[in-house]
């Protein structure tokens, strides 16, 4: 075989670029060099056919079918959007407790509507993480009723 052109690096330890084959780079059969490897601190070309090389991955039977199983992306799309509902109630939750601070310490009494809200708030959390961590197949507010 004769050798392809193309431009030698030498390895730096902190950088690992591979060159780029340079115009004309391919073997007696046409193929290009197309995958270089280091070698004794310098890049060298490795033949790589595509036509004869099998690019197949086996995956184990489970793995596909739980891969390919609509009900999960569903689901995993489902939990984007509880993620996000989150973010909303954590905030609500947290004006929540400012108001109760402040209600109290100016009043010296609980402020029952707020109390209610916060136990409101602090389920459906609880519910959402739980729907997130696989816990529960129930989903909480906005996919069933408040």
């Amino acid at each position: 075989l004769r050798q392809a052109p193309f431009d030698r690096l030498r390895m730096n330890e902190h950088l690992s670029v591979r060159p780029e084959p340079v115009e004309g780079s391919l073997s007696k059969d046409g193929i290009p060099y197309s995958f270089y490897a280091p070698r004794g601190g310098e890049w060298y070309p490795q033949r790589f056919n595509f036509l004869e090389t099998k690019m197949e991955t086996k995956m184990d039977p489970k793995t596909y079918e739980s891969v390919t199983d609509k009900s999960l992306w569903k689901r995993i799309l489902i939990m984007l959007i509880l993620g996000f509902a989150f973010g909303i109630a954590k905030f609500v939750l947290f004006a929540t407790v400012v108001l109760q601070v402040l209600f109290t310490l100016f009043t010296g009494s609980n402020n029952e509507p707020l109390k209610t809200t916060g136990k409101t708030l602090t389920k459906y959390i609880h519910e959402i993480f739980m729907f997130l961590t696989f816990n529960s197949e129930e989903k909480p507010f906005p996919f069933k009723a408040w």
